[in-house]
């Protein structure tokens, strides 16, 4: 689910003339939003059991990134699926991911649009209901805001060029690889 802040308008000026006035509509922002959504819970997928094959990513999730962040993306996801293994191994691990993004900020210049995002994820453990009744955690749940850029690519569509997550001080979430991401 993608959630929007009201008053999400960006100023900017793009080489296409487009006035420093101009803002990201809000149909654009919804469109960010929804790519932004997606890498996300394609990124939390990548621990579960039943994770998306990595061959597939390329012609789904990642055709909507820059060559540089796919090839960023596809390496961190290889990663995440041998963490994934590794958490099977240790305690059964996690049988899905649900990814909920919300919108904090919008902002544009040029080619180059910003969105301060939230993201809230569960990332479900794999008891049965009688074991939750009992006290065992039906899911792990992390909130975590992120910082993605976007380009315009030559086709006028926006590309997902960077995702910056705030960690801040703490574990590292799961679905991260280290610190400083």
């Amino acid at each position: 689910m993608v959630a929007l802040s009201g008053g999400l308008a960006a100023s900017a000026a793009d080489r296409h003339g487009v006035p420093s006035s101009a803002a990201l509509s809000v149909s654009e922002v919804d469109a960010l939003a929804r790519m932004a959504q997606n890498h996300l819970q394609t990124r939390a997928s990548m621990v579960t059991a039943e994770h998306p094959p990595l061959e597939s990513l390329r012609r789904s999730s990642l055709a909507a990134a820059t060559p540089s962040m796919a090839d960023r993306a596809q390496d961190d996801f290889t990663k995440l699926v041998a963490m994934g293994e590794a958490y099977e191994d240790l305690d059964g691990g996690y049988t899905k991911a649900v990814v909920d993004v919300s919108v904090v900020d919008s902002s544009v210049d040029g080619d180059t649009a910003t969105l301060r995002v939230t993201e809230d994820t569960r990332l479900h453990h794999p008891f049965t209901a009688a074991e939750v009744a009992e006290g065992a955690p039906e899911f792990e749940e992390l909130s975590l805001p992120h910082t993605m850029k976007f380009i315009r690519g030559a086709r006028g569509g926006w590309l997902l060029a960077s995702d910056v997550a705030d960690v801040g001080v703490g574990p590292t979430p799961s679905t991260q690889l280290e610190a400083a991401q």
